[in-house]
């Protein structure tokens, strides 16, 4: 914000080189497309898979549904982790 301000007093162009918040929001841009994705990705699945558990002890009373829904929630995860890795090295090759 502070060098949006500075950019209006200083009657500076918005992708003029002489702004900083120009160059830090390339900045933030590059790292942002080319890592962002995958932390997001991993941040998201491991937030959906203790949502879902926590769901399913709330949600379901039978102790013997409950862990057969969480024993298939960490196999389809398991399944999706073994798939990105085989993707990895087949994108490498």
């Amino acid at each position: 914000i502070g060098s949006d301000l500075m950019k209006v007093i200083f009657k500076v162009k918005e992708d003029d080189p002489r702004n900083p918040g120009v160059i830090a929001d390339c900045t933030g841009d590059n790292a942002g497309d080319s890592v962002g994705p995958t932390a997001d990705g991993f941040e998201t699945y491991g937030v959906t898979g203790v949502a879902l558990i926590t769901f399913i002890t709330l949600a379901v009373a039978d102790p013997a549904i409950q862990a057969k829904l969480i024993v298939w929630i960490f196999g389809m995860r398991f399944l999706m982790d073994f798939l990105s890795g085989c993707s990895f090295f087949i994108n490498q090759a």
